[in-house]
């Protein structure tokens, strides 16, 4: 399994476990609306709540209802943090930061690892 399938699989059971705790239930349908399994528009804001907290990202206000089931979602936020859309923990910072022409930060691969150890432990 390459890193990327692993950070995708960390991001996906860690979503799993917060909507789980906010829609009080035990088992999900990762391709099945998260509406459609007892989700409110407030539990939907909880949720990505949750989300930017424990992966330390921002992300849209209306990022539930974009992307309603996990499956959807986890691949998302897979592609916002590869894509540099996480936050940089202020240490990890170069002398001299390099912002893309998106306002990203641009990171070496050696801050990218850094950050996925610190976060997910890989």
């Amino acid at each position: 399994m390459n890193n990327l399938s692993v950070i995708h699989k960390q991001i996906e059971d860690d979503l799993i476990s917060i909507a789980r705790l906010v829609l009080h239930c035990d088992v999900l349908k990762t391709k099945q609306s998260l509406f459609e399994q007892g989700l409110t528009s407030v539990g939907a804001l909880e949720i990505r709540d949750r989300i930017e907290k424990k992966l330390d990202i921002s992300l849209m206000t209306s990022v539930i209802f974009d992307y309603p089931t996990i499956d959807s979602l986890s691949a998302y936020v897979t592609k916002v943090i590869r894509s540099g859309g996480a936050r940089v923990v202020p240490e990890l910072q170069p002398e001299t930061t390099t912002i893309s022409s998106n306002g990203h930060y641009e990171l070496s691969d050696e801050m990218v690892r850094e950050i996925l150890k610190r976060g997910f432990g890989v």
